[in-house]
């Protein structure tokens, strides 16, 4: 497998899920930059930080956002990136547990590139994140317009 470099932000408020997914990417052997926050405030919180001339790191090139989060939720830090003029272009994939209809038509309309509902076997998981490789993270990887 082709190592990527790109840079993942995931906003996963179940350390349990968290640790799946950086595993995940590792048993994928994509050497991703994975930073990890536990709640929607943290998330914007670590965005804001990567604005201005005094950043204090760059942007993603990917936000993996869980849709129920404590404090700000999914869809209130997605609305805030879709707002914001330096993140409003950030491509942000919802990676959740809910399969409700509801939820997958408001992160649709809220902005979201997608919605993926995330898998119970971790096989599953393991592909789900190449496809995310290969789709956001590798050079040439479409980006949002």
């Amino acid at each position: 497998m082709t190592t990527s470099p790109g840079s993942v932000l995931l906003v996963e408020d179940n350390v349990a899920h968290a640790v799946m997914i950086r595993r995940a990417f590792k048993m994928a052997q994509l050497q991703v930059s994975l930073t990890s926050v536990e709640n929607g405030d943290e998330a914007i919180d670590y965005l804001k930080a990567a604005k201005g001339p005094a950043a204090e790191h760059s942007l993603p090139d990917l936000v993996l956002l869980d849709w129920n989060l404590p404090g700000k939720s999914g869809l209130e830090v997605l609305s805030w990136i879709r707002r914001e003029p330096t993140t409003k272009s950030l491509p942000v994939v919802v990676l959740t547990a809910s399969s409700d209809e509801d939820d997958v038509r408001d992160a649709m309309l809220a902005g979201s590139d997608s919605y993926l509902v995330k898998p119970v076997a971790f096989g599953l998981l393991i592909d789900l994140v190449e496809l995310l490789d290969l789709k956001w993270l590798r050079p040439g990887a479409r980006r949002r317009d």
